[in-house]
């Protein structure tokens, strides 16, 4: 069998246009990283957001809890020691007898500034203050130490009165 040749047939004979390729290439490699950056972009993003509900929210829920607890024992009577009748009254209502207290002028507490003594201060002996010493103005004074008032954080006061 004769094998058939064209006779005017030849291959292509130009230069490949370099440029072109290179900026092709180029391209294709800048899109690429822009594609790997987005897709970790995008992940990171949910990470973080399912992180957020796993972490925050429940915390979240907890202080939320913390703080109806702490709202109860602020604005609401309860005993604190049945035999000896201590109770516990909301705060705004202590409030009222301290500014009662104040304006008939038999406030039981101690009442006039002091001096802060700090500690490492020149002239400091550093010596602890008496346990019957008054609080400085501004603290709070320690359970049963304020005219047999009985007093915590939630504004307790005494019954009896």
């Amino acid at each position: 069998m004769a094998e058939i040749v064209k006779n005017d047939t030849d291959f292509d004979r130009s230069e490949p246009h370099a440029l072109l390729i290179a900026g092709f290439g180029i391209a294709s490699v800048i899109g690429l990283v822009v594609i790997i950056l987005g897709i970790q972009m995008y992940f990171d993003h949910l990470r973080e957001r399912a992180e957020y509900e796993k972490v925050a929210v429940p915390v979240a829920q907890d202080l939320k809890n913390i703080h109806a607890q702490e709202d109860e024992e602020l604005n609401h009577y309860k005993y604190l020691d049945r035999k000896t009748g201590a109770v516990q009254i909301p705060i705004s209502r202590a409030m009222e007898l301290i500014a009662q207290e104040a304006a008939s002028h038999q406030l039981k507490y101690y009442q006039k500034p002091t001096a802060v003594k700090v500690p490492g201060a020149p002239g400091e002996t550093g010596a602890t203050p008496p346990a019957n010493a008054a609080p400085a103005q501004g603290t709070q004074a320690a359970p049963g130490a304020a005219g047999g008032a009985v007093s915590n954080s939630s504004g307790t006061g005494s019954a009896g009165k």
